[in-house]
């Protein structure tokens, strides 16, 4: 392996997160790339006297960042601009399935926010967003999630987009001995739970192959998410992969949306091995679960 300050590695096996690159997602409108961008966002805020747009990319598959700033700035600014929000979703973050997109509807609602979906954003430009359905939506400003590139790393295949394909148990195809996770991944979803769910499953492989007594499980894609509202947090869980939906009512897990946590320990970011050990502070045994421990 080559690195950028031309030295050189040899290994065994080769786990690769880099990451992706963050562009602009949408010409024209303000783009949020977390707190760096926070000074951006409240001035394009500030600046809609009567309307603002949060507007999400084509091609992004992690929309619910777009969802919080939208309840954030409503519950922080009351009597601010009228918010809408564009997306290609056919419903709010239907990436969690009806349940918890009729729970976010109902909140929106209660925001007094407005939600068009199915529609992609093309250029915001002249105080209007254009969309890919040749209209005109009118705003005095427009905030973008951004879109996500791939590393494009000589010496491993990658699609037009630059990101790496891998399989089931996170090796990348056509290589020998070489895994990757996270968003460098032609997973369509970047989110940091799926890419730990990802390492995961590249780690069992590898103990495997040097001798662990043990069967390497495929990474299962179970999406966890925290909406920030302003007020109570809403959690959100989905198994994306469509046997575990069909077992999951038969295994007694919680439903797919609450005010309560729904697994522990707590954060969204989520793995079978991290997650347990950080939370017990490196006490074994400790795992991740879709239930905290039981209480008297």
């Amino acid at each position: 392996m080559r690195t950028t300050d031309g030295g050189r590695l040899a290994y065994d096996r080769l786990v690769v997160a880099p990451g992706a690159h963050a562009i602009d997602g949408v010409p024209g409108a303000v783009t949020f790339r977390g707190l760096i961008s926070s000074g951006l966002v409240e001035a394009a805020i500030r600046r809609a006297e009567d309307s603002l747009l949060f507007v999400a990319p084509a091609d992004t598959g992690w929309i619910l960042p777009l969802y919080e700033l939208a309840l954030m700035t409503t519950h922080e600014f009351p009597d601010g601009p009228d918010i809408r929000i564009v997306t290609h979703e056919p419903r709010p973050l239907d990436v969690f399935g009806p349940i918890a997109s009729d729970a976010l509807a109902r909140l929106l609602d209660r925001a007094g926010i407005e939600f068009i979906g199915r529609t992609r954003a093309i250029e915001y430009i002249g105080n209007a967003l254009l969309t890919g359905e040749s209209e005109m939506i009118a705003a005095d400003a427009a905030v973008s999630l951004p879109r996500l590139r791939g590393p494009f790393i000589e010496g491993l295949p990658a699609d037009a987009d630059g990101f790496i394909p891998i399989n089931a148990n996170a090796r990348v195809v056509g290589v020998p001995h070489v895994f990757a996770a996270g968003d460098a991944t032609d997973e369509p979803i970047k989110q940091g739970g799926l890419a730990i769910q990802q390492a995961d499953a590249a780690a069992e492989t590898i103990a495997a192959e040097v001798g662990a007594v043990l069967f390497p499980r495929p990474y299962r894609r179970i999406l966890r998410g925290i909406v920030l509202t302003g007020e109570r947090p809403l959690y959100l869980r989905r198994d994306l992969d469509e046997a575990a939906e069909i077992i999951r009512p038969l295994r007694g897990m919680p439903l797919g949306v609450s005010r309560d946590q729904l697994w522990w320990p707590q954060g969204k970011v989520a793995g079978r091995y991290l997650t347990g050990f950080v939370a017990a502070r490196g006490h074994p045994g400790a795992q991740l679960a879709d239930r905290p421990p039981a209480r008297r």
